[in-house]
């Protein structure tokens, strides 16, 4: 009896939730505040952490979740598996236009450097990862140094990894003719060609630049826009001498908008192949 009293003890201890600490503001605006989800334990040094950030077209989404997109459920299981999750929130439009949203994530990159060790995290260890708007913006942050040197840092010192996932962000122009994105895209950024370009991760990659690795996603139902536009940056930066990965997610029988749901669901399913190569990759399991 004893005996399986310390089993059982043992296996809950193994599977302890994670320690949540929300809504801590890394700037003055309301909307400026992340959670922190903090796993059980940690080996010395730390765990590894990944930045969550929220689709919703620039305009809407929150760090908790929306839709598909549950930011909740995606801090609980990636740190039950072992890494200290921040979810964050950023200012949205029409309270804001470009470029407010990525130097919010840059801001809280730095908050993470700055304080991520207090909730047991390693900050040589970051990964940011983003859905839609918010994987636009991930690679952003990663690709235009000047957000980052805002703060003293670098992205290829700041950031382990880069993780964005079915985003027709990475090429502003060319989505301009997205039905749905378009125009967010316009609100958000407005419709200069020379604007949409410097804003997009693509026209940022250039040789002499270093970058983190990238490990990106895109769903086959969204070829046109998603896809084409991971490829191509996948190219560019493996031309520059950069590590990239482009993974094509395939959700047979669904919309586009359905698959671009389905790729965010995922996230938070540990059973799931994307899911296990992100995790693989940022070392949170093997």
């Amino acid at each position: 009896m004893l005996r399986y009293l310390i089993l059982a003890l043992i296996l809950i201890s193994n599977n302890a939730e994670a320690a949540l600490t929300k809504d801590i503001a890394y700037g003055r605006d309301a909307l400026q505040k992340l959670d922190v989800y903090t796993p059980a334990t940690c080996p010395t040094g730390g765990c590894p952490v990944v930045m969550w950030v929220h689709g919703g077209g620039w305009s809407n989404g929150d760090k908790a979740g929306m839709g598909s997109e549950d930011g909740t459920a995606i801090g609980n299981v990636w740190s039950e598996k072992g890494a200290v999750v921040v979810a964050i929130n950023y200012r949205l439009t029409p309270q804001v236009v470009h470029p407010a949203h990525v130097q919010d994530v840059a801001s809280a990159i730095n908050w993470v450097h700055r304080n991520i060790r207090n909730y047991k995290g390693n900050p040589n260890k970051l990964y940011i990862m983003g859905h839609s708007a918010g994987g636009h913006l991930v690679a952003l942050v990663a690709t235009d140094p000047q957000y980052l040197a805002a703060h003293r840092l670098t992205p290829a010192g700041a950031l382990a990894g880069v993780f964005p996932i079915d985003s027709g962000g990475l090429d502003l122009e060319a989505s301009l003719s997205e039905p749905i994105a378009g125009k967010r895209i316009t609100d958000a950024f407005g419709m200069s060609p020379p604007a949409l370009r410097a804003a997009s991760p693509i026209y940022n990659v250039k040789q002499g630049r270093s970058y983190p690795p990238f490990t990106m996603a895109a769903v086959k139902q969204r070829q046109v826009f998603a896809v084409n536009q991971m490829r191509k940056l996948e190219m560019l930066l493996r031309n520059v001498g950069s590590k990239a990965v482009g993974m094509v997610v395939d959700y047979p029988g669904a919309s586009a908008l359905e698959a671009h749901g389905y790729i965010a669901r995922d996230l938070a399913d540990i059973n799931n192949e994307m899911t296990k190569t992100l995790m693989r990759t940022a070392g949170i399991i093997k």
